[in-house]
C-alpha cells in the first residue's frame, strides 16, 4: 500500500518530495515519468513528467532553499513558450495542497486506493496501473 508521508516544511527533502509526488500521482491513474540517471541527458530537463487524461505537466522539484540553474530555466521558458504546462514545486506547496489539487485537475476520474493499483517498474519510469512485472 502507497503512503504518503507528511514531515515538516523545513524537513522534507527534494528526495521526499519527489516520492510523495510520485506515489500520488499513482493514486490519481497518473503516468509520471523521472530520469533516474541524468548522465547523458540534456542539463536542466524537468524532474518529473506527468500525464493524466486532461493533459501533460513538467514539474520542477527544489527544496526549500533550492534554485533553478540556467538550464532549468532555459526549460521552463521553451515549454511555456511551446503552450506547455511547467510549474516549480517545493515542500510548502505540498503541505498546502496545491500539488494535490494540482494532480486532481489531471485526472478525469476519482483516485482508488493505492492497494487496488498494481504498479509496474523499469528503468527510469514508472507505469502507474500498468500488471507486474
Amino acid at each position: 500500500m502507497t503512503t504518503v508521508t507528511r514531515l515538516p516544511v523545513r524537513d522534507m527533502t527534494e528526495r521526499q518530495l519527489q516520492q510523495s509526488v510520485t506515489d500520488l500521482c499513482r493514486v490519481f491513474h497518473l503516468l509520471c515519468y523521472h530520469t533516474r540517471d541524468s548522465r547523458g541527458s540534456a542539463a536542466g530537463f524537468p524532474d518529473l513528467v506527468i500525464v493524466g487524461d486532461k493533459g501533460i505537466l513538467y514539474a520542477e522539484l527544489k527544496s526549500k532553499a533550492g534554485k533553478l540553474t540556467i538550464e532549468q530555466v532555459c526549460w521552463r521558458e521553451g515549454i511555456l513558450a511551446a503552450g506547455g504546462s511547467w510549474v516549480l514545486w517545493r515542500p510548502a506547496d505540498w503541505h498546502s495542497g496545491d500539488i494535490r489539487h494540482t494532480l486532481e485537475g489531471l485526472c478525469a476520474r476519482a483516485p482508488t486506493t493505492p492497494a487496488a493499483r498494481p504498479r509496474a517498474r523499469s528503468r527510469g519510469y514508472t507505469l502507474a496501473g500498468a500488471g507486474d512485472e
